[in-house]
């Protein structure tokens, strides 16, 4: 993934060096495409079948530089309109709106475009931007070859049938391709914090410094893709690692993974410098990404409509100069998946500044999904209200039960409870785990399914999407923890032995990170600390608060009702635990904080990888 990432990186900087943004005066940028283009589903092929034409995908995200190229350049060429109206049926898939399509074409970078025969056979990818000169020949061909009757999909062995991870072996392997990607050049920045967040436990468990400074490495990577003048993260930018320019996009997902690495950092060596750099992401979503209702939008563009400059031009202007030439647009999407990413980052900042900013963005955000999002069955909507704003790519509903946002979500519920002690999240976050696997786990294989069935069976399979279920099973695990639900540990490891070994072992840091994150969860199990009465009680108040300052990665901090309800007798104390020990009633903060350290390391314990 990593290599992918600064593959696309790489094509977007070479087409900046050449940007046709100022042949784009006329447009606005946020027009509806001039194409008609269809949902992905049966009646397309239907329509293609009975016409016999292609079908061509048209897959991005409304914040993709390249995608707005691709609509405001290429698809308003007449010579191309030519081409498509004669022999294809167009097919327009929003990324983030169907999340497991996107997961099945973004492989190609976005934007992919892909052309399939009536029968739903690939014969053509292409990968990024395609500019007029470069598409033109590949549709000629393509429909001269289909005519012809000599067009058919790339010649290709059977993908082989998944391989379970089975053996002690497996995941030793995986966790030895990680250690590998952090000793090698070119680590970070990414895209999620599970990198960060696992060199971090690492260090912790085994007094490893060599692994705090694999998290320092990465986090000051990320501190380069500041933007000094409105605050956030950039997608991509120059680093001694990456020596690329930068990549002038903001996407939630970037912002949280930084506010989140930030935090981490912040909350392992109390350097002041990364609690400012999580204020200035902060600083910036506040500013330009929190919706009216507290929740928080999916990307901003690279540069303003009109202004006649490249995206790298406008953000090298000051905070005047940008605003005389205009507002990058932003995307008003707002998605459950990105939205519980950065609900967790915010928690994680209050966590370790107990700064009321973090708690109240944290907060709102989360009430506000709660409130909106919370289907029937428990899951959580991937989307609520369409955005009204014009579009690249018509916004459609669609409200079944999508994978990528059920394990952010569910997690973010936990971590929720924990900075603030209320019940309700953890209510939550069972409705999560009981509606995802309802509607998404896979019986006969195990594992989830990355969202139910589209009504086109012979068009499509049912995938189990890497990353996505590696992050429900960390959900479940870290859900068992909290409930002692042996059922529910059960559960989750068999959603982490369900991943494929093959598609896991060439994964890059990220989804690597995610699979040892998830597997030291069922393999270590929390620091478990109990404080038993009301919330509001100030002495238990005082000892949630001591708690909540201590860096321990493995930390599971709740309230709990005295027995017989709950587990513990005493009111007004706490208990610090693990899995095999817990301390005796504690009734001052320092006692907490003292008890905590001393189950702080693993010692001679080394991780069974996926025990059950």
């Amino acid at each position: 993934m990593r290599r992918e990432l600064i593959a696309m990186l790489a094509l977007m900087v070479a087409a900046c060096s050449s940007s046709p943004l100022p042949h784009l005066r006329a447009h606005d940028g946020v027009q509806t495409s001039p194409v008609r283009w269809e949902p992905w589903g049966a009646e397309a092929f239907a329509r293609a079948r009975r016409q016999g034409r292609l079908v061509l995908v048209d897959a991005g995200i409304e914040g993709c530089t390249a995608c707005r190229w691709q609509h405001d350049i290429t698809w308003r060429d007449a010579a191309i309109r030519r081409r498509l109206d004669t022999g294809f049926v167009l097919v327009s898939v929003d990324a983030d709106q169907q999340p497991d399509l996107g997961a099945r074409f973004e492989a190609w970078g976005w934007p992919a475009l892909l052309v399939f025969d009536a029968e739903g056979r690939r014969v053509h990818a292409i990968r990024g931007y395609a500019s007029p000169e470069r598409l033109a020949p590949v549709l000629d061909d393509l429909l001269a070859r289909s005519r012809a009757g000599t067009l058919s999909p790339p010649a290709a062995s059977p993908a082989p049938a998944p391989r379970p991870i089975a053996a002690e072996s497996d995941c030793t392997a995986a966790l030895s391709r990680l250690d590998a990607a952090r000793d090698a050049s070119g680590w970070g920045p990414f895209v999620t914090s599970s990198p960060v967040r696992h060199a971090l436990l690492l260090a912790h468990l085994f007094a490893d410094d060599p692994r705090r400074g694999d998290a320092l490495r990465a986090v000051t990577h990320d501190e380069a893709l500041l933007d000094s003048v409105w605050g956030g993260v950039f997608v991509g930018g120059r680093s001694p690692a990456i020596p690329l320019p930068i990549v002038p996009e903001k996407r939630l997902l970037h912002e949280a993974a930084a506010l989140g690495d930030f935090a981490a950092v912040y909350r392992a060596t109390r350097d002041p410098r990364w609690a400012a750099a999580a204020w200035e992401v902060h600083r910036y979503l506040d500013q330009w990404m929190r919706s009216p209702d507290g929740l928080y939008y999916s990307t901003q563009q690279d540069a303003p409509p009109d202004s006649g400059l490249t995206g790298v031009a406008y953000y090298a202007l000051d905070d005047a100069g940008r605003r005389r030439a205009g507002v990058p647009r932003i995307d008003r999407g707002v998605y459950s998946d990105q939205n519980a990413l950065l609900i967790d980052a915010y928690a994680d900042l209050y966590a370790a500044t107990q700064d009321p900013r973090a708690l109240n963005a944290a907060r709102v955000a989360a009430d506000v999904m709660l409130a909106t999002r919370t289907r029937r069955d428990g899951a959580v909507a991937h989307q609520g209200r369409l955005p009204s704003d014009a579009r690249m790519r018509e916004a459609r509903a669609d409200d079944r039960v999508f994978l990528r946002s059920q394990g952010p979500w569910g997690s973010a519920l936990l971590s929720m409870e924990s900075i603030t002690g209320e019940a309700r999240y953890l209510r939550a976050a069972r409705d999560v785990a009981r509606g995802t696997r309802a509607a998404l786990w896979d019986e006969a294989g195990g594992g989830f399914f990355a969202a139910e069935q589209l009504p086109m069976t012979t068009l499509t399979t049912r995938e189990h999407p890497l990353a996505e279920n590696l992050r429900m099973a960390g959900f479940l695990a870290r859900l068992a923890d909290r409930t002692h639900d042996d059922a529910m540990r059960d559960l989750a490891v068999r959603a982490l032995r369900a991943v494929d070994r093959d598609e896991l072992l060439g994964a890059g840091p990220e989804a690597l990170a995610l699979f040892a994150l998830a597997d030291a969860t069922i393999s270590y199990g929390p620091v478990e600390v109990t404080l038993v009465g009301d919330p509001s009680d100030p002495g238990l108040a005082a000892l949630h608060a001591a708690a909540l300052a201590v860096d321990e990665p493995r930390k599971l901090l709740h309230y709990d009702l005295p027995a017989p309800a709950g587990r513990y007798p005493q009111r007004g104390v706490a208990y610090v635990c693990t899995r095999e020990v817990c301390s005796s009633p504690l009734r001052s903060p320092s006692a907490v904080v003292e008890a905590m350290g001393r189950f702080a390391r693993v010692h001679d314990q080394v991780a069974g990888c996926v025990r059950p």
